[in-house]
């Protein structure tokens, strides 16, 4: 069981934001450019969104190399008492920003710089999972779901 989730997060490792979507993720959804993300704002609250490709894929990437993320997710998915929860949340910090958190309030436009990435692994079944979805976050949480 160990050998295939050291495999799985090797070839998250190198994934590309397309290749994290057609597994069946949703990250594409959190890149746009900055007017498309102020647009959005109209139909929703609240959103997250990474300014350039390579800014999520890099801080994705470095995150599935981090040893304490690696154990997170092979306790998640080995340990019994976790073992009906389908979801993990875990945010990782970035050297810098990579994008931004904005929200409505009335008629203001606020936004946070995000210097997190928050990634959400979801179980296909009981021994496989994916990169369900990333953004871009503003502060440190580890929250099971």
């Amino acid at each position: 069981m160990r050998n295939e989730i050291e495999k799985k997060i090797k070839q998250l490792q190198s994934c590309t934001l397309e290749e994290y979507d057609a597994m069946g993720g949703h990250i594409r959804n959190h890149v746009m450019a900055e007017q498309d993300a102020l647009a959005s704002l109209a139909q929703k609250k609240c959103i997250s969104v990474f300014f350039e490709k390579e800014a999520p894929e890099a801080v994705i990437h470095e995150a599935l190399t981090n040893r304490l993320v690696r154990k997170r997710l092979e306790t998640w998915l080995t340990s019994p008492a976790y073992h009906k929860q389908r979801r993990i949340i875990m945010t990782y910090p970035s050297d810098s920003n990579i994008g931004y958190c904005y929200r409505m309030d009335g008629k203001n436009i606020l936004y946070n710089e995000c210097k997190y990435v928050c990634m959400v692994f979801l179980k296909t079944d009981k021994d496989d999972f994916i990169l369900y979805t990333a953004y871009p976050e503003n502060e440190k949480k580890l929250v099971l779901l």
